[in-house]
């Protein structure tokens, strides 16, 4: 008998049972998901930075070309009704939510850009202080600036919120002066301002 039991310790086989191989594959598959989850946080996180800083520069490149009365001729006869603005379209609507750059000459409005926000990210309707309200889609919210100064001229003063849908925490709010500044602050420490 003591030859048996020699024998068969002899020949048992080193390697992997069924459940550890079950284990480790588990949680090969757990971290996985885990880095996969936080990847696509810093990407959404990073397309909305992207965003907000693409909003503010259309802002500023309003309130610039204003200031150096860009597109606008002094042969022009509506030469006193032309201005630069940014046209914002909320979701729901044709094109939402997204933003656009024009400039009208007194006729006619020529579009210079449209832009529309990542996925996943929108404007807070709540936090929209000093923008036109309107009933519906059409018209949309706009800010219009004066030439030569580049101050708001259908508003005092305006304030525009936009955040991610899937974490409302980040976000930023984009303020514009009486005098035509533009800033911006981030509710999210990761972004920045």
């Amino acid at each position: 008998m003591k030859n048996f039991k020699e024998k068969r310790r002899g020949d048992s086989k080193r390697g992997f049972t069924l459940i550890e191989f079950l284990i480790v594959i588990g949680l090969v598959v757990i971290l996985s998901a885990i880095g996969l989850i936080n990847l696509y946080g810093k990407n959404q996180s990073e397309r909305f930075h992207s965003a907000v800083l693409r909003l503010v520069g259309t802002i500023n490149d309003a309130v610039d070309n204003s200031k150096t009365l860009k597109n606008i001729s002094i042969d022009n006869p509506s030469f006193s009704t032309t201005y630069w603005r940014v046209e914002f379209t909320p979701s729901g609507c044709s094109g939402g939510p997204g933003y656009s750059l024009f400039f009208s000459d007194g006729f006619q409005s020529f579009n210079y850009g449209k832009y529309v926000l990542p996925e996943g990210v929108d404007y807070d309707r709540t936090v929209t202080q000093g923008l036109p309200t309107p009933p519906s889609c059409s018209p949309n919210k706009t800010i219009a600036f004066y030439k030569n100064t580049g101050a708001p001229a259908n508003v005092a003063s305006a304030i525009l919120k936009i955040y991610l849908i899937s974490n409302p925490e980040v976000s930023s709010t984009i303020s514009i002066s009486s005098l035509g500044q533009v800033t911006f602050t981030s509710d999210d420490s990761s972004l920045g301002s």
